[in-house]
This record gives structure tokens, sequence and C-alpha cells, in this order.
């Protein structure tokens, strides 16, 4: 090749090195300004592109239930949101780049998810846009869009490629054991301000309740128990993983007494947050795949039964001895408890019951299309003053905000009738998917296969009976549909039986 040849590839080079050199300049002369810090950070990951098309999808695997904010963009989000774009991007880039690199493919799935997001965007178009307000929006809500597209996203970015038998191990440890960074929350916030600078890092709101009950003046918020989400929420995962690593039946292999000690010590440690729906879940998840392990035909179920009669004696007798937290996540069982925890308890009831008979008559105005989420900042203003002030009552700004703590009314109000039925189907795909991979999925991945649909159903049940969130829940049915389907290359098949094989069945 001649110089005269090579000489456009040259000047093709320094026509795109030196205005990248003079951007990398103005960041690095300007670097605690977040446009600076975005520009460097999006530069070295374009300088590392080679490598993260190979490693996205760990690390999006690795975020998904990772409670982290990503402190240099607008709005502070979570970073597997961040995560999701990364890696979707990559991974369509990846298929450009290489024909052999292609998606798994579940149709029953991918339209019911399409279906979902065409109805956020009309709802979105039709109720006032996005209306995000750390975008320089004059109203809010629009958070909550992002996170059901994003987590409609996440969906297609799990999906991308599938895991290796090999690396099966590594990949459920990171997917479940990453929600542990949820305590960092509160124990950052028990160090001090000294080290509250890590809140950069580490999302703030799990640490509110804990705060609320310190700095108050409410002597009836001081004296009541003191709820640490953070800390709660974090043991989800270690108890996720200790089920879907060993399953039930291993848990309770009093041959290795160490597992069941050591899951009697995460719930404990996760009752001590003073939720009532950690508790709820804990007793979901594991009933549900003591059902699916098929050991309610084995001698464990008598055992278990007298395990639970035993145990609920304890706590009948013993309950009121028992930190103010921990009574109040028991109060659901019904035991006698402390005046105070269960007052918290009993006043939380019915402030969502309240919430209920509110809302009821509204609800066939949005039988078509939702409410949506755009809010208008100073009606949400002027209700919290009300509030404070004791000109209306509590659960109005939780209204305004459209915090409802319940799953159905998050869904329905805000996107409708037919953001409920898109869901609603979702759901039943999701569930066709996870059922197959549980019947004949691989069987070194029976354990993982059993516990995701467990943990699927109980979360069903739990987002329309107990507490829900959609914006906020639709990651965990989307993430542990698209986590099955990538362990498994979509949906497992049941083997043809040929009439070979059928033949060498009968003989037998």
């Amino acid at each position: 090749m001649s110089p005269a040849d090579t000489l456009p590839r040259k000047l093709a080079a320094f026509g795109t090195l030196i205005p990248v050199a003079i951007l990398i300049g103005y960041a690095v002369s300007q670097p605690l300004d977040y446009l600076s810090l975005t520009v460097l950070i999006g530069m070295a990951v374009l300088l590392t592109v080679p490598i993260l098309i190979g490693a996205h999808h760990l690390f999006l695997v690795a975020t998904w239930n990772a409670s982290l904010t990503v402190f240099f963009l607008p709005g502070k989000p979570r970073l597997w949101m961040l995560a999701t774009v990364i890696s979707l991007g990559l991974a369509l880039l990846g298929q450009l780049l290489d024909r052999k690199r292609q998606p798994i493919r579940v149709p029953s799935v991918t339209w019911t998810l399409i279906a979902l997001a065409v109805v956020v965007a009309i709802t979105m178009q039709l109720r006032g846009g996005i209306g995000m307000h750390s975008l320089g929006g004059s109203t809010y809500g629009g958070r909550r869009y992002v996170e059901v597209i994003l987590a409609i996203a996440g969906y297609f970015a799990l999906t991308s490629q599938r895991v290796p038998l090999e690396k099966v191990p590594l990949y459920i440890t990171l997917f479940f054991l990453s929600s542990l960074t949820a305590a960092m929350s509160n124990l950052v916030y028990m160090a001090g301000p000294g080290l509250w600078w890590l809140f950069l890092l580490f999302p703030t709101d799990l640490a509110l309740s804990q705060a609320a009950s310190d700095l108050s003046l409410d002597p009836s918020l001081q004296a009541g128990p003191k709820r640490v989400a953070g800390i709660a929420f974090a043991t989800m995962g270690p108890y996720m993983f200790m089920l879907a690593r060993y399953g039930v039946k291993g848990v309770l292999d009093l041959r290795r007494p160490w597992r069941l000690v050591l899951f009697l010590v995460i719930m404990a440690v996760g009752a001590s947050g003073g939720f009532r729906s950690v508790l709820i879940l804990f007793g979901l998840i594991f009933l549900i795949q003591f059902y699916l392990e098929g050991l309610h035909r084995s001698p464990l179920l008598p055992a278990l039964i007298l395990a639970g009669i035993l145990g609920f004696i304890g706590l009948f007798l013993f309950a009121t001895r028992l930190p103010l937290p921990i009574q109040r996540t028991v109060s659901v069982l019904g035991v006698p408890v402390n005046p105070v925890a269960k007052y918290d308890a009993d006043y939380s009831k019915e402030w969502r019951i309240k919430i209920w008979e509110i809302l009821l008559p509204d609800l066939p105005s949005y039988l078509l299309i939702g409410k949506g989420y755009t809010l208008d900042p100073t009606d949400l203003y002027l209700t919290q003053q009300a509030v404070k002030r004791g000109l209306a009552q509590d659960y109005e700004s939780a209204l305004r905000a459209g915090d409802y703590h319940s799953g159905p009314l998050t869904l329905y109000i805000p996107l409708g009738g037919l953001g409920f039925l898109a869901f609603g189907a979702f759901l039943v795909a999701g569930l066709r998917l996870l059922l197959a991979n549980y019947r004949y999925g691989h069987p070194s991945l029976r354990g993982i296969n059993t516990f995701l649909l467990a943990f699927f159903l109980a979360r069903i049940v739990f987002f329309f009976l107990a507490f829900g969130a959609f914006s906020s829940d639709v990651m965990l049915f989307t993430g542990t549909v698209g986590f099955s389907a990538a362990l498994n290359g979509g949906v497992a098949r049941k083997p043809n039986e040929t009439p070979t094989n059928r033949a060498a069945l009968t003989s037998t």
C-alpha cells in the first residue's frame, strides 16, 4: 500500500482524535462539573467498548438488584437503569459486528412487553408528557415512566445472550447477593455525617424512615418502632440466594446444620427491620418452593408443621420481650405485641384501607386511559404543608404523589385498564415460560428454575394482595423472566418422544 493510499486514513484518525482530545482537555479543566464527569466517564466507556461487548451482560446481571445510584447523571438514576442502556446498546452493536450473536426470542413475552410499552407511551403523550423536573421540566413524575420503560428494556438486555452453564453459579451469586448493598444506606446514616458523602453512591430513601424516627419532634414517632428499610430489604438477597442455590431441602438438610442456622439468622435480621412485608415475602417464597420441590409428600411436612406450631407458641409467649421493630413485623401473625408496635401496624393498615375508600369511586374513569404519572409540584407542596400544619390528613400527600401502597392501584390508576391488561398478559406469558423451564429445563438448572418460579408466583400474590408499587416493582418481574430465559436459552421444550425412544422406554 502506497503512502498516498494511507493518507486518507491518517487524516480521518487525526480528524477524530483532535476533537476528542479537546473535549477531554475541557472536561479535565472542570473536574467537579457534572457535565465534565459525564464526558470523562463516557470517554472511558468508549475506550473499553471491545471489553464491554463481552462483559456487559455479566455487568447487567450483577447490578440488577443492587441499590446503587449514578450520582453524576440528572435525577440520580439507579445503576441498573444505566446498566440496561449500556448493555442493550452493546448487545445491538455486538449483533451488528457478529451475525452469530442473536438474542433469545420468546414471542409471547416480547409482544406483551411491547404492548405495555405502547400503553405507557400513549399515556405519557395524553397526560402531559414525561415531565422530568431533574431535566428542567415544570412537573414531576417522569422518572416513573423511565423506570417502567427501562424495566421493559432490561428484559431484552438480559435476553441478549445465553448464560453458559459453567458460569451459572457466578451469575446466580451476583444476581442475588448484589442486593446486600441496600444495607449500606442505613449503615452510612448510622456512621454519622463524616461518611454521609457516601450517599452519592447509595440511595437515601432507604434510610428516611430511620432518620424520621431519630430527628422527629413528634414523641409518638420517637417512641414507635424504628424501621431500617435498607437492612430489612438487604436480607432478601441472601435469603433468595440460599433457596436458589440449595433449595428448601438443602437448607433443611441437618447434615449441614450451618445452612439452617444461617437461614434463620437471615430471617431474624430481616424481621428486625420492622416491615411485615419482608416476613410475608419470606413465608410465601418458602411455602411455594416447598410445594414445587414436592416436599409436601415427604416427612419434612409434619416436621415443618410441628416447628411452625412450636415457633408460634414461642412468639405468643415471648413476643412482647422482643425489640419493637421485630414486634411490629411479627404482629402480622396475630401474636400479642407491645401496644405501641400494634398501634403503628394497625394505623398503617387503616391508612391503606382509607386510600382504597377514597379512590374506589374514581376507578371507572380510568377504564381505558390512566391518569399518568405527571405531578404538579405546587399542588404536591401545598398538600404537604397542609399535612404538616394539621389542615389535611397525612394520606392526602400520598394520594397527590401517587403512592397508594397497593399494587393494583399503582398499576390501574396511572396506566388504566389497557395497562392492567397488558401487564396481566405479560404475567401469564412469564408464568408459562417459568413453568416450562421448571418442568423441562436442564437438570443442572433444576434448583434455580424452581426458585425463580416460586419467587415469581410469590411476587404476584404479594403485589396484588399485600403491597406493591408498579413503577419500581415491574423490574422485579421482567428481571425474573429475563434471567430465566437467559439461563435456559429461552423456553425449555419437552423432549420429543420419537418411535425409537418410545420403544426403548417400553423395553426398559
